[in-house]
This record gives C-alpha cells, structure tokens and sequence, in this order.
C-alpha cells in the first residue's frame, strides 16, 4: 500500500508545479510588453546590390566624350541673294542665283566632337563637307559645300531603346561650285556666310558605347561675301560683299543616318 500512495502523492506534486509555471508566463509578458509599430530598416544598396532603376531610367546612361559621323541627302531652297536692280556690284543677268535653279542635291558627311556631362545634354564642334550635284551642267562640273560650327544637343530621352534627341547649332558655311555652260565656257561661283542649324533625330544602342539612328536637319543662313570669275563672253568677274539690301535666306533640308561612339567616364 505504500507503493501506491507514493506514486499518487508525486503525480499530485507534478501537476500543481506545472500550474504554477503556466501561470506566470502571461505575467512575464505583462512586465515586458512586446513593442509594436516597428519595421526592419530597408537594405542600404552598396556596389553589390545597386539601386533598381526606375522604368524611366531603364537602359544605358552614357555621360562622356561623343564622337559622330553622319551621311545624308540634302535638298537646297532660297537663293544666294535677292534679285539686284542695276547697276549693281552683283551679277544682273548671265546667272541664276537661286539655290534650286542651280543645285539638284548635295550628300552631306558631318564629323562631330563632343562632351555629354549628363544624361541629358552635350555640347561640341562639327565640321560638315558635301559634294553638290549642278543642275544643266551638260558640259561637267563640280562643287562643294563646307561648314564648321558648334552645337549644343538636348536628349530629350535620355535611356531607351530609341533615344530621342534635338539639337540647334550656329556656325559658318562655304559654297562654291565650278560650272561648264558651254564648250569654252567655265564659271567658278563662291559664297560665303552665317547660318543655323536644327537637327532632330533619335539613337539605338548597338553593341557597348556605340549607337546609330535617323536624322532630319534644317540649315537657314545667309550669305555675305560673294565671288565669281568666268571665261565666257558677257560674265564679269566679281569679287564683293553682298549689300545689305541684297542678302537672302537659303535653306538645306537633309534626312540621313547618324552612328555615334561614347567613351565613359562616369
């Protein structure tokens, strides 16, 4: 009978132990209430782990020096200058001034040089060189059309897969053609002046830093130094500036494909 009795007393011992101890954990939580309200902080990104890009910001972001070479066909409007009344310094007749009674096309090829020092805008130097094509030059002729200038180029989306840019540029232009209208006849046309650039265009990205794209551009200058020296009979040679009350607007509308080279250094 003693056997029994112990094991009833030691069951008894355990069970009231056991409530005592579950008795006191919800007190232990009332002494240390849990703090509520708080978050873990967001990771910090660091090189590992870059900052994720918004879907604006998608795609390369070169900042840099840009190298360009664009080729293009361009189509001439205006004239070299207005109609003079006589007497004039500039030639009255035996010559068409106007741009599209001389010159069919011109294919201009453009080299330019620049810094992008962010995303969004570059500036630099271009040099432009075109071979012209005459017009009724039966007898053979060539000439040319020059420029330098600068430029300032706003990408207006920075980093897509097309990045839409537009650029505006001042500078100074030579045209010069040699012409032929008859057998012994030549007639050597140059004039000089100022003129405005607009470009619009867009690049894609190809492999690393290079890109290649459309373009349209619009020059408007004015010419303000003439020149003409001929051999056949009735032409005088001319060598003047152009009057004031003389000078006119010429334009060239081109449409070509730009590709461009960015060293980084971001």
């Amino acid at each position: 009978m003693k056997l029994p009795a112990f094991f009833v007393l030691s069951t008894l011992l355990w069970g009231r132990a056991h409530a005592v101890s579950t008795e006191g954990a919800p007190s232990a939580q009332r002494d240390f209430p849990a703090q509520t309200g708080t978050s873990n902080p967001p990771p910090q990104p660091d090189a590992a782990h870059p900052p994720a890009q918004t879907p604006g910001e998608s795609g390369p972001r070169p900042n840099g020096l840009t190298f360009a070479v664009g080729i293009g066909y361009g189509v001439g409007f205006g004239t070299l200058y207005s109609p003079p009344t006589y007497p004039s310094v500039l030639p009255t007749s035996n010559f068409d001034p106007s741009m599209r009674g001389t010159v069919s096309g011109q294919l201009p090829i453009s080299i330019s040089l620049g810094y992008r020092p962010i995303p969004r805008l570059a500036f630099g130097v271009a040099l432009g060189h075109a071979p012209i094509f005459l017009k009724d030059s039966e007898f053979g002729g060539s000439g040319s059309d020059r420029r330098l200038g600068g430029e300032l180029r706003l990408h207006i989306i920075p980093a897509r897969p097309f990045s839409l840019w537009t650029s505006a540029g001042f500078g100074y232009e030579w045209f010069s053609y040699s012409k032929n209208p008859g057998v012994d006849a030549s007639m050597d046309v140059s004039a000089s002046g100022y003129d405005f650039d607009f470009q619009v265009g867009g690049d894609i990205p190809m492999t690393g830093p290079l890109t290649i794209g459309p373009y349209v551009g619009l020059r408007v200058g004015t010419f303000r130094h003439f020149r003409t020296m001929c051999g056949s009979r009735g032409c005088a040679v001319t060598d003047v500036d152009i009057p004031d009350a003389n000078r006119a607007a010429h334009e060239w509308l081109t449409f070509g494909v730009r590709g461009g080279f960015t060293i980084v250094t971001r």
